[in-house]
């Protein structure tokens, strides 16, 4: 009984330890991958031993830094509670890096300036293709920079340009509409009769607007630009525009760089993943406990990250860059962390993602959400939104730097999110600059700060919003939000309370700053009568400016008004001011502190402030 007693304890003391695997280029599947000397060299190797139930909770699976490996991590098996399995480097240098690119070589003529290649494998039709490093957008009609235009449409499944005409069959191709100015859908053209182009969505179903911009992609006809591309499965050719001599071309070939189905307690830290054809990081299944940290994830054809559903979610100091369409995008996700991230040049190509609506920096959507933290990101250039939360959703978003969202999509904003009841949400001293800044003509609308949809039982405290096309804050009808100590300044308009169905009430509007420029306004309301006015809720101790015009920075009831007339409507703003301050707007410096530390600046000439406080030397800016 002893033996048996001590051979029972010893099975028990086994399990127990966590175990080290090596992967690294030039080692070997045959060996036991316990050492850098005895390390594994693929990726097929770890899939085929996760299969078999290799890996327990504790273990870690390394990939040496300064190598790359080609193919997709299927992760089969859970860690546990303080024992997760780990995916991440060893050694030194830079990350190791998970690839999905194959490069295309052996190129022929396919006819005029357009040269192909055989793709000897890819797991379906890519969506990402480099040229020298440098992503490319398939080939489009017309080219970038100019659209075309619909007249009418039908239903959901087809749009008619009376200009088309027949002259060539697009059937087969792909069309992108800008349905409505949040929504550009990817379609697939099921029959083309004269003007009419008749589809199914590949996008979203919504019904499309009429007089509104079209263009045709994925088909080979569309190439007639320096390195446009069109990529046949079927045939399992790539074609490109001009000649490829002297250039590297990579094309996406994998869906996937890691996928996990399910499994608990996984961390991936520390790697480099590119090129994918769709999300980089795919996470299915109600999976709980996963990890992603101190990772660079860069030219996804979909996502970077993409999260299906699963609780207690960790997102934290990555890099994503280069994706099609959001940096980091979590369906329905209960308790998540999302902070640290440095998130950048996101769904910037048109037509390259399906549904423009998610092309976001971050975002996070629909189902039972209780506990969703989006902190310390900086997040800059994106194609619709910077951070973008479903309806319905409690979140608190605070302490993030966004610059130049809605480069592509309008009607969105730094910040956006719409109704789905009066719940707690919580924007607090966020810095959003820039909305819509640098974007084509028609990204009209785009704010900084947007609670859409009658978005109801907002905290809005303490942002610094700046610089963009439209408004700094925008309010769509909602009741019970808490709009206080925000400075807005150098806006389209400072804020805008807009009505739809029904009028705002129960508003706390206190303690702001909104500074105008130009001939902008400070406040600007749609839709509401006097009454409503005077019903929105408690407006006090705000401060209203326009530093480098006149008085009339308020619009309301179709016409301009002062501080006065607006202080005499709403009585009770009594102890708002204006401002007795003038000067020209290149006499205006704005400065801010985006940064998590305190930051001082020198001044070079002695100034003041907007209510008339004076400043001179060093300033100190808190975080």
């Amino acid at each position: 009984m002893r033996k048996i007693l001590i051979i029972l304890f010893s099975l028990c003391s086994i399990k127990g330890f966590s175990t080290n695997y090596y992967i690294k280029t030039g080692g070997n599947d045959k060996a036991n991958g316990l050492s850098d000397n005895t390390a594994w060299e693929t990726i097929a190797k770890v899939n085929e031993l996760w299969a078999e139930g290799t890996f327990a909770p504790g273990d870690s699976i390394l990939f040496k830094r300064g190598n790359t490996f080609y193919g997709t991590i299927i992760i089969t098996e859970s860690g546990s509670d303080g024992s997760p399995i780990i995916i991440g480097a060893y050694g030194s240098g830079n990350k190791p890096v998970i690839a999905g690119f194959s490069a295309i070589t052996d190129w022929s003529v396919s006819g005029g300036n357009i040269y192909e290649a055989p793709v000897s494998y890819s797991e379906s039709q890519t969506n990402m293709v480099l040229v020298n490093g440098i992503q490319k957008g398939m080939g489009r009609y017309p080219n970038t920079g100019t659209n075309l235009t619909y007249e009418s449409h039908s239903g959901t499944t087809s749009i008619t340009d009376n200009q088309l005409g027949a002259r060539s069959d697009w059937e087969g191709a792909e069309v992108v509409i800008n349905k409505n100015s949040w929504t550009l859908d990817r379609c697939l053209i099921t029959n083309h009769n004269d003007g009419k182009l008749s589809y199914s969505n590949l996008g979203s179903d919504q019904e499309p607007e009429n007089n509104r911009y079209y263009f045709i992609q994925n088909d080979i006809r569309t190439l007639d630009s320096a390195d446009e591309w069109y990529h046949n499965i079927s045939e399992g050719r790539l074609f490109i525009y001009g000649n490829p001599s002297g250039k590297t071309i990579q094309i996406a070939t994998l869906n996937h760089l890691i996928t996990n189905n399910g499994y608990d307690y996984i961390t991936i830290d520390g790697l480099e993943f590119s090129g994918s054809i769709s999300h980089a990081i795919n996470f299915t299944g109600n999976l709980n406990n996963c990890t992603i940290e101190n990772c660079k994830i860069s030219n996804a054809g979909l996502n970077g990250i993409y999260f299906a559903s699963g609780s207690e979610i960790r997102i934290d100091k990555n890099e994503i860059t280069r994706c099609n369409q959001a940096g980091i995008f979590c369906y329905d996700v209960t308790s998540a962390t999302i902070i640290n991230n440095h998130i950048h040049h996101i769904a910037l190509i048109p037509g390259q993602d399906y549904r423009g609506t998610y092309c976001d920096g971050i975002y996070f959507g629909y189902g039972s959400k209780t506990d969703m933290l989006i902190q310390y990101n900086h997040i800059e250039y994106t194609g619709y939104n910077g951070i973008h939360a479903g309806a319905g959703t409690p979140f608190e978003i605070r302490n993030n730097h966004i610059d130049y969202p809605c480069q592509v999509i309008d009607d969105g904003g730094g910040i956006y999110y719409p109704g789905g009841g009066n719940i707690n949400r919580l924007i607090d001293k966020n810095i959003v600059l820039n909305s819509g800044q640098g974007a084509p003509d028609y990204i009209s609308i785009a704010r900084g700060i947007y609670a859409d949809a009658s978005a109801s039982g907002s905290t809005i405290t303490n942002n610094t919003v700046a610089g963009c096309r439209e408004a700094g804050i925008h309010i769509h009808s909602g009741s019970y939000n808490t709009i206080t100590a925000n400075t807005c300044f150098n806006n389209g308009r400072g804020i805008i309370f807009q009505k739809i169905s029904s009028p705002s009430t129960n508003t706390n509007f206190n303690n702001n700053k909104i500074i105008a420029s130009g001939t902008q306004y400070a406040l600007l309301q749609w839709g509401y009568s006097k009454e409503e006015m005077q019903n929105w809720g408690t407006f006090e101790n705000n401060f209203y400016a326009r530093l480098s015009g006149d008085d009339y920075i308020f619009y309301y009831l179709s016409g301009k008004h002062t501080v006065t007339e607006w202080k005499t409507l709403m009585k009770q703003e009594k102890e708002s001011k204006g401002s007795s301050i003038k000067a020209d707007d290149e006499d205006i410096h704005f400065i801010f502190n985006a940064t998590n530390d305190t930051r001082y600046y020198d001044l070079s000439v002695n100034m003041t402030d907007i209510k008339g406080l004076e400043f001179s030397g060093m300033i100190e800016l808190p975080p």
